[in-house]
């Protein structure tokens, strides 16, 4: 027992208890791949209308008549720059958020706690912080970290190469 191995399975009400806590299995690694996946697809499929968009705003600012620089004529620029922005990026960001929640929700199905947002003083000992940050687990966490990055750059190498080739 000194290992840490459970000898039982847990019971139905540890079970509950547990998940009324937050504690549920899930990979963070899946949902952020299906999250991934979804960004590199609606890129796929948006990219002409984002670049020309994109494009048209710039033609716009580059092309505008001088203006008296004041509070009024900064804001309404601003305000004109921002809603261009939003409808550029709304739709990317509302897509990533409706996939995380239901790559999420797949998992464990729905849940909604507070417990793992509680206060705990525990969390502020530096010495823990410390443990944490510089533990075999954490290394593991960054070298998985580092292969994923090396994996999405060699991938989007392998695409903008076969692209420039292309054209």
């Amino acid at each position: 027992m000194a290992d840490g191995e459970k000898t039982e399975k847990a019971t139905p009400k540890k079970l509950r208890e547990a998940r009324e806590k937050g504690q549920v299995a899930k990979s963070a690694e899946l949902a952020g791949a299906i999250v991934l996946l979804s960004a590199v697809l609606f890129f796929y499929f948006k990219y002409n209308s984002m670049i020309a968009d994109s494009l048209s705003m710039m033609r716009h600012y580059y092309n505008m008549q001088p203006f008296e620089f004041n509070i009024a004529n900064v804001a309404s620029l601003f305000r004109d720059a921002l809603s261009i922005f939003i409808k550029l990026l709304m739709p990317f960001m509302v897509i990533l958020v409706v996939v995380s929640v239901l790559a999420n929700v797949a998992q464990f199905g729905f849940l909604f706690t507070t417990k793992p947002l509680e206060f705990k003083m525990d969390k502020l000992n530096p010495i823990n912080g410390l443990k944490n940050m510089f533990s075999l687990k954490a290394f593991g966490e960054m070298v998985k970290s580092i292969l994923k990055i090396l994996i999405v750059l060699y991938v989007a190498y392998l695409v903008i190469k076969s692209e420039i080739i292309a054209s």
